[in-house]
């Protein structure tokens, strides 16, 4: 059984209109939305999603997508950060379909969640203005105490809107089961991004040896290990771009990159941008 906590940042209902033409769009926490009237577009993974009513449609974190509103749309949205048992991102774990049809009671369920948390609006719709650190970290202080049926049944709400996405197939959950075998591994690996890693360490942890780990591991997680912790490297430092002052310098130490050549050159073949443009355009003080 995998343990995945989800907690809520932003909800409500709200209606777009052509000015809703926002670019190159990456944060740190997913999206997800319910489409009740009108249209739009959302390019995602060189992917176009048309959006219309009677849809569900999910953004993962740390994703590069562009909006598109030719006329008007009104949806529900949510917006929450994920976190799983042995640190993986739900979506290194599960497969997803980003666009699927709503099930009956979908918005009733977002429904109970503004009845639950009223005060989860976001007042500017530009993304600039609230995918930063005041926002996210202190916003929560202003709203009213959530109680622990609350926070509970909020739980429940996002864990059934998430599952529309989820792909179930027999093959698919031999892949997750698979990926279990790697947990002690991936649990290990981000405990200590800011400690040296190698693929002869990383192959010793998990008890075999360098080339057999390294074929195994491309096997399952899809991805090659050193690849793998590149990539969690960076993500945790788009996390802290956008969640502290911290020095570039220092942000690239604690994510285990002494070299600010090389950190920039990493950030930028991951983000399409430098980490100096990167804070820039999402951090605000």
């Amino acid at each position: 059984m995998i343990n995945i906590t989800h907690s809520l940042l932003f909800n409500s209902f709200d209606k777009v209109g052509k000015w809703w033409n926002y670019k190159n769009v990456i944060s740190p926490f997913n999206r997800l939305y319910l489409i009740t009237e009108g249209e739009a577009w959302v390019h995602l993974d060189s992917t176009s999603y048309h959006l219309t009513p009677g849809k569900l449609f999910l953004i993962p974190k740390f994703t590069f997508h562009t909006y598109r509103c030719d006329a008007e749309m009104g949806h529900y949205y949510l917006c929450f950060f994920d976190e799983i048992a042995f640190c993986e991102s739900m979506f290194d774990s599960f497969e997803f379909n980003y666009l699927v049809n709503a099930q009956a009671g979908d918005s009733i369920l977002f429904e109970r969640l503004n009845e639950l948390n009223p005060d989860g609006r976001i007042n500017n719709p530009d993304p600039a203005s609230y995918d930063n650190s005041k926002s996210l970290y202190s916003f929560s202080k202003n709203r009213r105490q959530l109680s622990v049926s609350d926070i509970l049944e909020i739980q429940g709400i996002i864990y059934q809107l998430v599952s529309r996405f989820i792909v179930n197939n027999a093959g698919h959950l031999q892949v997750v089961a698979s990926r279990k075998r790697f947990s002690k591994l991936t649990n290990y690996i981000h405990q200590h991004l800011d400690m040296p890693l190698s693929l002869s360490g990383l192959a010793e942890i998990a008890c075999l040896s360098p080339d057999y780990f390294s074929k195994q591991f491309l096997e399952v997680m899809g991805v090659r290990p050193m690849d793998y912790v590149n990539r969690i490297r960076i993500e945790r430092a788009q996390m802290l771009l956008v969640t502290t002052n911290l020095p570039i310098k220092q942000i690239a130490e604690k994510v285990g990159i002494a070299s600010n050549s090389y950190f920039s050159t990493l950030f930028k073949k991951q983000t399409l941008c430098t980490p100096e443009e990167y804070k820039k355009m999402h951090y605000t003080v």
